[in-house]
């Protein structure tokens, strides 16, 4: 099985220890995968513990796949619990770990990883480009709950207006007025 090393921060919150680190957008899809909830209709436990996600998005996917392809970026990390027995040392701040199948759960990230998932199928020479990385190990169905829900409900995105006025900076060559007509049609 083949390995990478990559330099890594560790740091403690909440009693969970959390080690920061990069990894190739090829590795990322290597090595993740993704627990949904139990469908809603039939109350069945999850069939893996710490399943915290939802069904996947293909709308979101395709969209996130176009902006990976015209040269996107995410300086913003992913989150994933080291779930697999196979290597996983940290030591002096070096990270070693094993790349191969359904290594680690995503906990936070997963139309992020779906969509460099299928960027890299039309174009796999990004497959090199690095994204912050958080990683915890074996954590529990609670705490990865925990996290989840740290992200998705207390972490607020910022108002449509200043996205969509950032991004008239930020590229200037494009046209945003039928996204911003079409934001305030839905908000009417």
């Amino acid at each position: 099985m083949k390995t990478e090393k990559t330099f890594a921060i560790e740091f403690e919150q909440s009693e969970i220890r959390f080690l920061s680190c990069t990894l190739k957008y090829k590795h990322l899809v290597e090595i993740t995968y993704v627990v949904t909830r139990a469908d809603s209709r039939d109350h069945s436990p999850p069939s893996e513990g710490a399943a915290v996600q939802r069904l996947l998005n293909k709308r979101r996917i395709k969209s996130i796949k176009d902006f990976v392809l015209e040269g996107g970026m995410f300086p913003n990390g992913i989150i994933l619990n080291w779930t697999s027995n196979e290597l996983f040392n940290f030591n002096k701040n070096k990270l070693e770990l094993a790349i191969g199948d359904k290594m680690a759960q995503i906990i936070d990230g997963q139309h992020r990883i779906a969509g460099i998932r299928a960027a890299l199928k039309e174009m796999p020479e990004i497959g090199d480009i690095e994204m912050p990385t958080i990683f915890t190990k074996k954590l529990d169905t609670q705490r990865c709950a925990q996290i989840f829900l740290s992200i998705n409900t207390e972490q607020k995105p910022v108002p449509k207006n200043l996205v969509y006025d950032l991004y008239a900076i930020a590229f200037p060559n494009r046209d945003y007025t039928i996204e911003r007509a079409t934001d305030i049609a839905d908000r009417l």
